[in-house]
């Protein structure tokens, strides 16, 4: 049972034996990044992205947190919104995507963070999904989160995960460690900014936070 904002799930039942998981939710993560190319326009496809970062050539300081839809674990706080801190004139439109893809990576951070205080050891971080083609997104979530991120061959882990499961329910495998071997490592990343450097990335997020909670809802 967490103590810090986690949420305690069954993660599969097999053979008759329960297997639990530590469960966090943001809320949004690829959702922001379909927010800048539909809402606000910023590009037109997400193969465009990696253009876009590659045009940077420092760090501006912004700080975007994804709280478009409130906060989910462990803050959990539906009136929460979305803010952009550390706008100066010389901000541009890379600036912006990169400070929405670094604030997924805050975000996660947080849910890491709350693991490790229930006592789960966090040795690397396994990710999956639309973001994880982007080099840049998961060299950032290796620098903020201080661990190896991996992506796999196949992006998609939770129908390759559900489809292992029926292999192995129809007798088509006789076991679960047969399936292991199905796993590819496409690649990993090390960290390579300074645990000081993540540091100050997350007093600036919890900063980032603690203004974005629970903001009043105003009618007009």
């Amino acid at each position: 049972t967490s103590k810090h904002g986690l949420l305690t799930t069954i993660g599969y039942r097999i053979d008759g034996q329960v297997t639990y998981a530590l469960e966090g939710s943001g809320f949004v993560a690829g959702a922001a990044m379909q927010w800048l190319r539909d809402g606000l326009g910023l590009f037109g496809s997400s193969s465009e992205i990696e253009t876009f970062l590659a045009q940077r050539t420092q760090d501006d300081g912004l700080t975007f947190v994804p709280a478009l839809t409130g906060l989910g674990a462990p803050h959990w706080d539906p009136l929460a919104r979305g803010a952009l801190f550390g706008i100066t004139r010389d901000t541009k439109q890379a600036d912006l995507i990169a400070a929405a893809l670094s604030g997924v990576c805050s975000q996660t951070n947080d849910l890491i963070i709350a693991m490790s205080n229930d006592g789960a050891g966090i040795a690397q971080i396994h990710v999956d999904g639309g973001m994880i083609v982007n080099d840049w997104f998961n060299q950032r979530l290796a620098d903020i989160c201080q661990h190896q991120v991996n992506r796999p061959v196949c992006t998609e882990t939770t129908v390759q995960g559900v489809a292992f499961l029926a292999l192995y329910a129809t007798g088509l495998v006789q076991s679960l460690q047969a399936l292991t071997g199905l796993i590819q490592l496409d690649q990993s990343w090390q960290p390579q900014r300074s645990k000081v450097w993540a540091l100050a990335q997350a007093k600036r997020w919890d900063l980032a936070i603690a203004a974005c909670r629970s903001v009043p809802v105003l009618e007009i």
